[in-house]
């Protein structure tokens, strides 16, 4: 993987990540404990493909041991991967480590992008990939994940563009305000920005309240 570029991948490239995925996805049993707490099954996390990096297949992910592996996978294959700590700590606290990892050189993607082929008239933009999960696959609702609050591509709003509505669920704090005002900015009239309460978002709103209260806040 040396040389990653923020473009088309290589032969090489997508080969080993196809491989890294399988091989990740192969010890997803070690990471259910920690999907069951937030409501994801093993069918839905074999069906996303997330793993746990037991053994790094490519020399980028030697730091990444023992974390939960989410791949974004598109209708050609996966195009990147991101690790996320699992350890029952508050990892901001801790020197020089970081709640999710990525591959040096790998672009910030969007999340869930499969949903975009779907026959929806609108779609559901939320912050990070477990929620985009909870929207998508436990509540039924086409959405997509952005990696954080600061981070928007300009060609996102393109792709979104076709959607007759673009609703925006953000997480009760200042990150999610931030993402509101951005999603705002980039779609116009076509957003929909949805407040959570505060410290509340996609994920714990439905282990509290189930789907329909997701489904509720989106009619």
């Amino acid at each position: 993987m040396k040389g990653w570029t923020i473009g088309v991948l290589s032969d090489e490239q997508r080969k080993s990540l196809e491989l890294a995925v399988k091989s990740y996805a192969t010890d997803v049993d070690y990471v259910l404990p920690y999907l069951a707490q937030r409501g994801i099954g093993k069918d839905t996390a074999l069906s996303r493909g997330l793993g746990y990096v037991s053994s790094p297949t490519i020399p980028e992910h030697r730091n990444v041991r023992g974390r939960l592996a989410i791949p974004y996978i598109t209708q050609f294959g996966p195009v990147g991967i991101t690790f996320r700590c699992i350890e029952d700590h508050k990892c901001r606290e801790i020197p020089k480590h970081s709640k999710y990892m990525n591959p040096s050189g790998q672009l910030q993607l969007l999340y869930g992008v499969q949903s975009i082929l779907s026959d929806a008239l609108d779609i559901v933009v939320v912050e990070g990939q477990i929620d985009e999960i909870t929207v998508s696959d436990l509540c039924g609702i086409p959405s997509v994940g952005v990696p954080g609050s600061g981070v928007w591509h300009p060609w996102w709003t393109h792709i979104l563009s076709d959607f007759r509505r673009v609703f925006c669920l953000t997480d009760g704090d200042e990150s999610g305000e931030k993402l509101g005002r951005k999603v705002q900015k980039e779609m116009g009239s076509k957003a929909v920005v949805v407040p959570f309460p505060a410290g509340e978002d996609s994920n714990s709103t439905y282990l509290k309240h189930g789907s329909d209260a997701i489904r509720e806040m989106i009619k």
